[in-house]
């Protein structure tokens, strides 16, 4: 108890680094939140923000959560723990949980039940009516929201993190306001999420999900493996071709393009950390690489270390920029967060209003 006691006060004071991968002792996990006050005072300060937690425990395969994770996640909801791996039961679950604004939503999976999660809080909520913050732990496959929000941290640290912050009063949590895309087409409901993209990456993502995930590679190095799969692809001309699109970015002028990749995101990095755009900021980041373009392994490399070199600043090829309202018009597939969909008359994305998303770094 005493070793446990010692590790959760120097992660509460700042002095345990977010890249120690360090095993967490179990018996810190459960009682982090009694280390912190044995007395009891712990309880009082939830007395105007309520604690529910929704799991996937198959998140992942199931690798990383286990029986140590459910029994802190179970302790530390004070007002409902729910375990669910089908979309259908998160999405019937919302109604029966209070979303109002006194509320911390802990959400523990990866990227797929973040997006399932929120496109069901955010669709059956009114346009003015409160939400609750957001806390997302990184126990998926694939967790870009989460490394966004937190950077390198693993699930057993942000959940420690979790205990340690939710431990102090909740005037004092450290809260980052973000908002998500919504997404937008004809003959389906609106969907919510961080991450939209068309063109060649939908067989990235097809990949990682039939191959690539099976190998024990890690939630990011995977979805690396598949990145690079499809660049060897596009560098050998063998990709296939372009995806006709219309593009119209905030009511700007249409453009008819052939692309090998649209991203747009409210995300400011990705895999690794690594930035994917090189515009100035805005509500929505926007990239589009074009058609079989030139010296494309010189431009990914300029763009990862954002430094765009004016041949590529001017090119035709290659466009960084961001928008508030875009209309995408096309036929096939997309993806958002890792979920493929599909429309026949193209989709308009747009920004969320702001949710509070509690920061775990």
């Amino acid at each position: 108890m005493l070793h446990s006691t010692l590790r959760y006060l120097s992660l509460y004071a700042g002095r345990t680094s977010i890249n120690d991968t360090a095993r967490i002792p179990s018996k810190a996990l459960v009682h982090a939140g009694r280390a912190y006050n044995e007395s009891g005072d712990r309880r009082k300060h939830f007395s105007t923000l309520k604690i529910q937690c929704i799991v996937n425990p198959a998140s992942g395969k199931g690798r990383k959560y286990r029986n140590r994770h459910r029994k802190a996640l179970q302790k530390l909801a004070t007002s409902g723990y729910h375990e669910t791996t089908h979309a259908e039961e998160l999405t019937s679950l919302l109604p029966k949980l209070s979303t109002d604004a006194d509320r911390l939503l802990v959400i523990a999976g990866g990227d797929g039940t973040v997006h399932t999660v929120l496109t069901a809080l955010l669709s059956q909520q009114q346009e003015d009516s409160p939400l609750p913050m957001i806390a997302l732990l990184p126990f998926g496959s694939t967790n870009l929201s989460a490394l966004d929000l937190h950077g390198f941290l693993s699930a057993e640290r942000s959940l420690f993190r979790l205990q340690a912050i939710t431990a102090r009063p909740a005037n004092t949590w450290p809260v980052r306001r973000r908002s998500l895309l919504r997404i937008e087409a004809t003959g389906m409901p609106d969907r919510f999420g961080f991450v939209f993209a068309i063109g060649v990456t939908t067989e990235a993502v097809r990949n990682f999900e039939n191959k690539d995930k099976a190998i024990r590679l890690g939630q990011e190095w995977a979805g690396m493996l598949s990145g690079l799969k499809l660049l060897g692809r596009m560098l050998r001309g063998t990709a296939g071709g372009g995806l006709p699109v219309e593009v119209i970015l905030d009511g700007r002028p249409a453009r008819q393009l052939n692309c090998s990749v649209i991203a747009a995101s409210t995300l400011d990095r990705m895999l690794f950390r690594l930035r994917y755009h090189w515009s100035e900021g805005g509500a929505i980041y926007y990239t589009e690489i074009g058609e079989q373009p030139p010296k494309l392994l010189a431009a990914l490399t300029a763009i990862l270390v954002n430094r765009i070199p004016k041949w590529m600043a001017n090119s035709e090829h290659y466009h960084s920029t961001s928008f508030v309202n875009a209309h995408f018009g096309f036929s096939g597939d997309f993806v958002i967060d890792g979920e493929i969909g599909t429309t026949e008359k193209g989709v308009r994305v747009s920004s969320s209003r702001p949710l509070g998303f509690l920061k775990l770094t």
